[in-house]
C-alpha cells in the first residue's frame, strides 16, 4: 500500500466524522481530478511552495524580531560584560529603524537563505510528522482513538530536529544577512553580499563546521516550535471541527494557527533568542555553547531577556501557519492530485528562480538611506559592530545593588563604556537641555567667545585645524551654582534656560558621583567617597557636517583625562566610534534614545592600577547634518595627587603609575599633544 493510501487507512481507523490528524486533511483526500491520493513527491513539493509563500509574507515580521534579539549581544563579552540594552527597544522602534535607515527592501533581508532553507525544512517536518504518526498509529491498536496530544508533541518534536539538522546551514546564512542589514543602515560594510558569498565565506574561515555553528540551540528550538505547532495545530484544529465551533475551513484553520502559534512561540522562544545569537557569531565567539549564552543572558539581562521578540515572533507564526496551510490547500486544489513531470521541473525552476531573484540584494554596493557618504569599508569591526552596533547597557534600577556595582565594574574594565538606563534623569529635562544647547550655539559669534577658560580648552573652543568640523562651549564646574550662572551670563541665557542648566547640572553630577562610588563598592574599598571635591567640567557639542566631509573626522581618536565622562548623545545623528582595547578594533556607539553614555578616562585607569579602561574614542561623519551631544565630566583632584588604594596594590599588581593630580595628567597631554592616552606612558614606574 502506498503512502497516500496508508494515510486514507489511518484516517478510516479513528472511525470519526473528520480525520484525527489534521494537521491538513487536503492532504489525505483523495485527488477530485485523478481519484489518487496525492504522493510524497508531490506532498513535498507544495509543502515547499506554500512555505515559500508564507515565509515571503511574514518575513519583515522575523526580521523584526531577529533585530530585537540581537539588540545585547554585545553586552556579553569573554568577560562577561553585561548589558539590558534592548529593555526599552520595542518592535514599533525596531521596524520604524530599518523603514527609515534602510528603506522598504531592507524588511527582506535575508530571505534569499531563509528561501533556500525551506525547500528541506517544511517538507521532512510535515511530511515526517503524517508518516511518523502513521506508522505510531499502525503499530498500535487504539481502536480508532486518537493519539494522546503528548505523543502528537513527541512526534512533531523529532521531525523539527531531523528537518532542522538538514536545513541549518541556509538558516545560519539568514541570521547573519539579517544582522548584516544593521551594519548597513549605520554606514558600515556588512560582512556578506549576499547568499552565495556568504556560505563561501563561511566554509574558508570557519571550515564546514562552521555551517553548522549554532546547530544545537537550533535543534533545541526546532524541537520546541515543531511540537507546540504541529502538536498543537493538530489537536485545536480536530478539537474545533469535533465541537463543531467551525466547519473544516478558513475560520478553523485561524483558531488552530493562533493556539498553535501561542504555544509554539511560549515553548521556542528562549531556545530562540539562544540560537540566534550563537548562530551569529563570527571566528570570535563571545559564548562558548549554547548553556554558556543561556547563563550569560539571564545573568545579565534578565530572565525576561529569553522572551525578547516574543510578539513579533507570535505575530510570525500565527500569520505564517495561516498563510501556509491556506496556500497549501489552494495549490493541492490546482494541482489536482500528483504532479507530471514537467510541473515537478515548473515548481523547482520557480523556486530557485525566486531565491536566485532576491540573493542579488547586494548589500555592499547598496547605500542605506539617508546616508550619502561612502561606506567605511576600511574600518575594522569586532564582534561587538557585527552585533549590530550595541554596547553594554546597565539598569540603574537593578533590585541588587551588589549585582548593579559588578555590572558597572565588568563594563567598565573591559570596555570602559557603557549606558545606563533609568538613571534619574527625567526624559523632559533632557529634552528640554537639548533644546537649550542648540538655542546658545545660535549666538552671534562675538557672544561665544565670552565664554571664557578656567582652565585651558574649558572654554569655547571654535572649529580649528585640528577638529574643522567642531565647536565647543563650556564651564570648568557645573557642581558650582556659581560657575553655572556666570556661564549663563556669558552666553546671554533667558531665565528658563538658565533654570534648567542648573537642574541638568545637578542631576548629572550627582549621577557621576554616584557611578564612581559603585565602582568603589564593587571592589570593596573601605572608602567609597574618594572623589569628594572634584570638579565636574561641562562641555556642550556641535559638528558643523558637510556632504563634503562625510567620512572624515569629527573629533580625532582621543582618551578623557577625567575619571569619568557622562555624554547624553544625539538621539537622531550617529558617528561616535570606540576602539576595543584588546584588538584595537573600532566599533559604533549608535544612538539610544533616552539613554545616557559613559566613558572611563585616564584618572580612572590612574586610580584603579590599571583595571579600569581608558577607552580610546572619535566621531566619525557619517551623514551631512548637524550633531548635538552634551558632555559631562568627573574630572578629578586638581591640587592634589590622586595614586590607587592600597587594595589595587600588591605583589601580583605592581604600582603603575606615579601619583598625579587631573591638572598633571592634563598638562601633560597639552604639551605632548598626546590625547589618546598615550600620555599615561609617561608617568608610568620603570
Amino acid at each position: 500500500m502506498n503512502d497516500g493510501n496508508d494515510v486514507v487507512k489511518y484516517a478510516m481507523l479513528t472511525k470519526r466524522r473528520h480525520f484525527i490528524f489534521v494537521t491538513h486533511p487536503v492532504k489525505m483526500e483523495r485527488s477530485r481530478v485523478t481519484g489518487e491520493a496525492p504522493t510524497t513527491r508531490t506532498r513535498i513539493l507544495l509543502a515547499s511552495l506554500s512555505a515559500m509563500v508564507a515565509e515571503t509574507v511574514t518575513f519583515p515580521i522575523d526580521l523584526t524580531k531577529t533585530r530585537m534579539q540581537l539588540h545585547g549581544l554585545g553586552s556579553a563579552s569573554a568577560s562577561a560584560s553585561a548589558a539590558a540594552n534592548a529593555h526599552r527597544v520595542g518592535a514599533i522602534g525596531v521596524v520604524s529603524e530599518i523603514a527609515r535607515q534602510e528603506g522598504m527592501m531592507g524588511f527582506y533581508k535575508g530571505l534569499s537563505p531563509a528561501i533556500i532553507r525551506h525547500l528541506f525544512y517544511t517538507p521532512i517536518r510535515i511530511i515526517g510528522y503524517e508518516n511518523l504518526k502513521g506508522f505510531i498509529v499502525r503499530s498500535e491498536a487504539n481502536n480508532g482513538e486518537s493519539l494522546p496530544l503528548a505523543t502528537k508533541a513527541l512526534v512533531g518534536g523529532i521531525s523539527g530536529v531531523i528537518a532542522q539538522v538538514v536545513a541549518s546551514p541556509a538558516d545560519l546564512v539568514k541570521v547573519r544577512m539579517q544582522a548584516d542589514g544593521r551594519l548597513v543602515s549605520q554606514g558600515l560594510k556588512p560582512r556578506y553580499s549576499g547568499p552565495i558569498e556568504a556560505f563561501t565565506k563561511i566554509l574558508q574561515s570557519e571550515g564546514v563546521k562552521g555551517l553548522w555553528k549554532g546547530v544545537v540551540p537550533n535543534i533545541q528550538r526546532a524541537f520546541l516550535v515543531n511540537m507546540g505547532e504541529l502538536a498543537c495545530y493538530d489537536h485545536a484544529k480536530h478539537f474545533v471541527i469535533e465541537k463543531k465551533i467551525s466547519g473544516d475551513n478558513i475560520y478553523a484553520h485561524t483558531l488552530a494557527s493562533i493556539v498553535s502559534g501561542l504555544a509554539s512561540t511560549t515553548l521556542s522562544c528562549p531556545a530562540d533568542v539562544v540560537k540566534t545569537r550563537m548562530m551569529n557569531q563570527g571566528e570570535k565567539a563571545v559564548y562558548r555553547n549554547s548553556y554558556d549564552c543561556l547563563v550569560k543572558t539571564v545573568r545579565f539581562e534578565g530572565i525576561r531577556a529569553l522572551w525578547k521578540g516574543f510578539f513579533p515572533t507570535w505575530a510570525r507564526l500565527g500569520p505564517w501557519q495561516f498563510v501556509f496551510w491556506v496556500s497549501y490547500e489552494k495549490f493541492r486544489q490546482l494541482a489536482g492530485g500528483d504532479f507530471e513531470e514537467k510541473s515537478v521541473k515548473h515548481v523547482i525552476f520557480f523556486h530557485f528562480i525566486y531565491s536566485f531573484v532576491f540573493s542579488r540584494e547586494n548589500l555592499e554596493t547598496r547605500s542605506p538611506r539617508k546616508k550619502k557618504g561612502p561606506l567605511f569599508s576600511n574600518s575594522p569591526l569586532n564582534l561587538m559592530a557585527e552585533a549590530g552596533g550595541v554596547i553594554p547597557t546597565i539598569d540603574l534600577e537593578e533590585v541588587s545593588d551588589k549585582i548593579l556595582n559588578q555590572k558597572i565594574r565588568e563594563a567598565s574594565e573591559r570596555w570602559g563604556c557603557f549606558r545606563v538606563i533609568n538613571h534619574g534623569v527625567s526624559l523632559s529635562l533632557m529634552s528640554e537641555m537639548k533644546k537649550t544647547v542648540m538655542d546658545l550655539f545660535e549666538r552671534p559669534y562675538e557672544v561665544k567667545v565670552r565664554n571664557t577658560d578656567v582652565l585651558l580648552g574649558s572654554g569655547y573652543r571654535a572649529p580649528n585645524e585640528i577638529n574643522p568640523y567642531y565647536e565647543a562651549l563650556g564651564l570648568y564646574d557645573m557642581a558650582s551654582p556659581q560657575a553655572v550662572n556666570t556661564f549663563c551670563d556669558q552666553l546671554d541665557a533667558s531665565a528658563d534656560q538658565r533654570e534648567i542648566m542648573v537642574k541638568y547640572a545637578k542631576a548629572i553630577d550627582g549621577l557621576a558621583k554616584d557611578l564612581a562610588r559603585r565602582l568603589a563598592e564593587s571592589y570593596e574599598l573601605p572608602e567609597t567617597e574618594f572623589f569628594k571635591g572634584w570638579p565636574s567640567q561641562f562641555r556642550i557639542n556641535k559638528y558643523h557636517f558637510q556632504p563634503e566631509t562625510v567620512g572624515k573626522l569629527g573629533v580625532q581618536l582621543h582618551t578623557d583625562s577625567g575619571f569619568l565622562t557622562i555624554l547624553q548623545d544625539d538621539e537622531n545623528v550617529g558617528g561616535l566610534e570606540a576602539m576595543d582595547h584588546s584588538s584595537g578594533a573600532f566599533f559604533p556607539i549608535n544612538p539610544l534614545p533616552n539613554t545616557l553614555a559613559i566613558n572611563l578616562g585616564d584618572m580612572a585607569a590612574i586610580w584603579s592600577n590599571g583595571r579600569l579602561c581608558n577607552v580610546k574614542h572619535r566621531v566619525q561623519c557619517n551623514e551631512a547634518t548637524k550633531r548635538f551631544s552634551i558632555a559631562s565630566f568627573l574630572l578629578g583632584p586638581m591640587d592634589t595627587d590622586l595614586e590607587p588604594p592600597s587594595e589595587f596594590v600588591d605583589a601580583q599588581h605592581p604600582r603603575l603609575y606615579k601619583p598625579i593630580s587631573h591638572d598633571g595628567i592634563r598638562n601633560i597631554r597639552m604639551t605632548t599633544k598626546l590625547h589618546d592616552g598615550e600620555a599615561l606612558k609617561l608617568i608610568t614606574f620603570e
